[in-house]
């Protein structure tokens, strides 16, 4: 339930974010990931879930914000550039099947067939949902890029949730990324003085910053904690829908018949990947042990 209700905020940004048309994309960002940050930090405060990273895990937490969070968008902003955003979804839309892959080799296990074939019917549905459109071969790099990054949000996070909890984790990498993000913009502009956002804009960052960044992603790394990536990922494949969902409520989109299609190819296929991924190999192995004593 974590890992879906996550992966619907995440979708419902994209109806959002068209309330900050004409605000710089990357200071957005960087506001979304500050407000998010403080939010977190002073949830961690009052419910005493706030831990202190060591050394080597503030290196990893920095990384997560750089690629994860601060690449991911700088990669998603130049894919959209040069492609439509048809096929930049269709490729991101590929974490599914990249977790379900490299989730079980992180923690030196092989990957299961049932989670495989879950996490590609869930990519199924997902192209069927977001359709095809036109791309340039670097609008293909820079989508596959944003694959990546959005991967290594998840991967990187699996060996730092035991010790330090998912608030801890979200909180440290919006931080990363708010002054990646705002380090890129003075680069970009040589200053940082940042337009006043519109009623209508801060209602649009204040939303990604609570809910889509600050709630999900709480949601998402205690999912990831519980389950691990590969089975939690299987969820990812709701992200187009949870956009559809945001188009039918705000706009009154309502879904044609290939987009309920996909939305059935991926409710299935999630089914199916929960049912082959519900019994752990570790516990197997334990039970095995316990019956030989």
């Amino acid at each position: 339930m974590a890992a879906a209700a996550a992966m619907l905020f995440v979708g419902s940004s994209v109806g959002v974010t068209e309330q900050l048309v004409g605000y710089p994309v990357l200071a957005g960002q960087a506001i979304r990931y500050a407000v998010a940050g403080l939010l977190l930090v002073g949830f961690g405060v009052l419910t005493g879930r706030l831990v202190r990273p060591m050394p080597e895990e503030l290196v990893r937490l920095a990384i997560l914000g750089t690629i994860g969070l601060a690449g991911f968008n700088v990669a998603l902003v130049l894919a959209l550039r040069r492609a439509d955003p048809e096929p930049v979804g269709v490729i991101v839309g590929g974490v599914p099947l990249a977790l379900a892959l490299l989730g079980p080799w992180q923690t030196r296990q092989r990957p299961r067939l049932g989670l495989l074939a879950g996490a590609a019917g869930a990519v199924l549905g997902a192209v069927l949902v977001q359709g095809a459109g036109d791309a340039s071969a670097t609008g293909v790099a820079f989508a596959l890029a944003a694959l990546v990054a959005e991967v290594a949000f998840t991967l990187f996070a699996v060996p730092l949730l035991p010790r330090l909890g998912a608030v801890t984790v979200a909180a440290a990498g919006c931080g990363f990324a708010a002054a990646d993000l705002l380090l890129i913009t003075f680069l970009i502009n040589h200053s940082l003085d940042l337009p006043e956002p519109t009623v209508g804009q801060w209602w649009g960052l204040l939303y990604l910053a609570v809910v889509v960044t600050a709630f999900a992603f709480l949601l998402w790394y205690d999912a990831v904690a519980r389950r691990g990536s590969a089975v939690a990922g299987l969820f990812a494949g709701l992200v187009p829908i949870g956009t559809l969902a945001t188009a039918w409520l705000i706009c009154g989109e309502a879904p044609e018949a290939l987009e309920l299609l996909g939305m059935l190819v991926v409710a299935i296929a999630i089914t199916g990947g929960l049912v082959a991924g519900s019994r752990r190999p570790e516990a197997s192995v334990a039970a095995r042990d316990e019956r030989g004593r």
